[in-house]
């Protein structure tokens, strides 16, 4: 009979299922109830007339109330105008910021690079908090500050709750994440293309616009389209800065169904779900019809270089360009949280207007050590489980030949499809109604929150993985097995420290991600399972602002200590001699 590993090595026997197989096979069905499960609880949802846990019965209430109002007509176009103009002003920044410090002379440009990058894993909340601070029409730190040297009366002229305040927010939250996506692509690109249109007489702009962008557009469309999912499933920018304005998209409007009717509005809230659900998946759809069958060859043997532009004069130019960007998004923020948390209130310039005590009512509050224990928990724990899945979901696809593998691969990915609130609402569903024994439930638990962030963290887990594995060479699995080591074994001992650094990249975006993240536990959590997202939330809704700025500095470092530790384990667990 064929060994374990044999079977995952060099693939299944016709005539009867192995023991290797029926272990993939496990792992599917695992896969599918993780993640298929909640996702057809959400067209479930859509089609009862009661909230999960109570009888009802089927109907299709929720679309006639919601498909027979106007008003939901105005809101899908106002959310896709909204992601379409964000998209593209994001799109043209991080285009910007990847040309200027991959493909370019301008000063300090890693330095610039590590800002832009370090930005992605700052939390967005705070953020918005800061910028909130800063941009309120009559009480803002800018506006104040313009209103003294400028005659523009009492108000103004910013506002921060208006589309140009969510636009904005939006650009800087976002432009990190397609920076990121578009930066190895600029670096691969052949610098002889560049220097070749400079000869033929094309100006600086004539050779981004007809060689760069040309070259670049899987890299670019790839991106976008990530953009424009990720505008039209965005959350927490409309919460804090849309509402007030009165300015609803789908995901708001979603929310507040569910938290802001009485009782909750189910059957309208699951119907704009699915339809929202519906959007994101055709989106990806059309990406994958655009770029399935291209190929786009800008590496070849014939003297490739990457040797930057040089920019003369306009380097100057483009580096200030560059450094306001870094200052916008992440000095003036942080700068704008640390001062006001020092405030007696914050944006308000009085006599022996410092104090302390906003950090002794933060550091006392019953919420403050429990939501550092169960962020850290949640993070932590859903991070860890989300990477040990997606290794051994990785190595099933990359180094095995049973055909159950495509399916694998591709529900671990479909999660990328399904909005944060969608999520939500859909194991919302999916673990009020599932029997469980000895009375056992997890709605309102911790243990339902981490199976959220591990069904959420499989796409990127498995990406990562995916592109670690790959360069494991089979001469050391063949080795192992000659020694005659099992494949659990050889996975643990040989596997899982190459590709450690892998590893460990890809369990910080999910910790990130959970440490982060508000709208997938905004209507999961309860007050024993509150994390510092939700109570940043809970304490500037109800007015106790400088202690929510503390709290967000907080998360921050959390996530800074987070970055330091991955890099230092990922460094001592690589084996010796492969650190260099």
């Amino acid at each position: 009979m064929a060994t374990v590993w044999q079977t995952f090595r060099f693939g299944v026997s016709s005539r009867k299922i192995s023991v290797g197989r029926l272990m993939v096979i496990a792992l599917l069905l695992m896969l599918a109830f993780q993640v298929l499960y909640p996702l057809g609880m959400v067209f479930f949802g859509s089609i009862r007339d009661q909230a999960p846990g109570l009888p009802g019965n089927f109907s299709l209430a929720g679309y006639i109330e919601v498909f027979s109002d106007t008003q939901t007509y105005v809101l899908f176009l106002r959310t896709l105008v909204l992601a379409i103009v964000r998209t593209g002003l994001t799109a043209a920044v991080a285009i910007f910021l990847a040309w200027a410090v991959t493909r370019t002379n301008i000063p300090m440009r890693k330095f610039f690079q590590s800002m832009i990058m370090f930005s992605f894993f700052m939390p967005l909340l705070p953020k918005i908090l800061a910028w909130i601070l800063l941009l309120t029409e009559k009480t803002g730190l800018m506006n104040q500050f313009l209103r003294t040297i400028l005659p523009l009366g009492d108000t103004g002229p910013f506002n921060i709750y208006s589309y140009g305040g969510v636009i904005w927010v939006s650009v800087l939250a976002w432009t990190p994440i397609l920076f990121i996506l578009l930066v190895p692509a600029f670096k691969a690109m052949d610098a002889n293309l560049e220097e070749q249109s400079r000869m033929s007489g094309g100006s600086l702009l004539s050779t981004i616009w007809h060689i760069n962008i040309p070259l670049m557009r899987p890299a670019l469309l790839a991106a976008a389209v990530l953009g424009f999912v990720k505008m039209m499933e965005s959350f927490t920018i409309e919460l804090l800065i849309g509402t007030p304005a009165k300015i609803f998209v789908l995901t708001t409007k979603i929310y507040n169904y569910v938290s802001y009717t009485d009782p909750p509005a189910y059957p309208p809230a699951m119907a704009l779900a699915v339809a929202l659900l519906v959007m994101t998946i055709l989106i990806i759809v059309v990406q994958w019809k655009i770029l399935g069958h291209r190929e786009y060859t800008t590496v070849t043997g014939k003297g490739f270089r990457v040797t930057p532009v040089r920019l003369g004069k306009a380097r100057f130019l483009v580096t200030a360009l560059v450094s306001s960007y870094v200052f916008f998004d992440f000095v003036l923020p942080v700068g704008i949280l640390l001062w006001g948390s020092f405030m007696k209130t914050a944006g308000i310039f009085v006599d022996n207007m410092y104090t302390l005590m906003h950090y002794q009512r933060a550091f006392n509050h019953s919420f403050f050590l429990r939501s550092i224990g169960n962020t850290i928990i949640l993070a932590g724990a859903s991070a860890t489980i989300a990477m040990i899945t997606c290794s051994v979901i990785s190595y099933v696809v990359v180094k095995t030949k049973v055909k159950e593998r495509y399916a694998v691969d591709l529900i671990a990915w479909v999660p990328w499809a399904i909005p944060a609130i969608v999520m939500s609402l859909g194991f919302l569903w999916a673990y009020i109604l599932l029997p469980l024994p000895f009375g056992i439930t997890l709605y309102g638990s911790m243990a339902l929150m981490i199976l959220v962030f591990v069904t959420k963290g499989f796409p990127i887990g498995t990406r990562t993985m995916t592109s670690t594995i790959v360069q494991i060479g089979k001469e050391l699995e063949e080795s192992s097995r000659i020694h005659g080591a099992s494949w659990t074994k050889t996975f643990v001992s040989i596997i899982m420290p190459l590709v450690s650094p892998g590893f460990m990249a890809g369990w910080l975006l999910l910790f990130t991600s959970a440490v982060k993240d508000l709208e997938t536990v905004i209507l999961l959590y309860n007050v024993k399972t509150t994390v510092f997202s939700t109570v940043i939330y809970d304490w500037w809704t109800h007015g106790s602002i400088e202690e929510a700025f503390i709290l967000g500095l907080l998360q921050a470092a959390l996530i800074a200590v987070a970055f330091i530790a991955a890099n230092i384990f990922a460094r001592r667990a690589l084996p010796s001699g492969l650190n260099d």
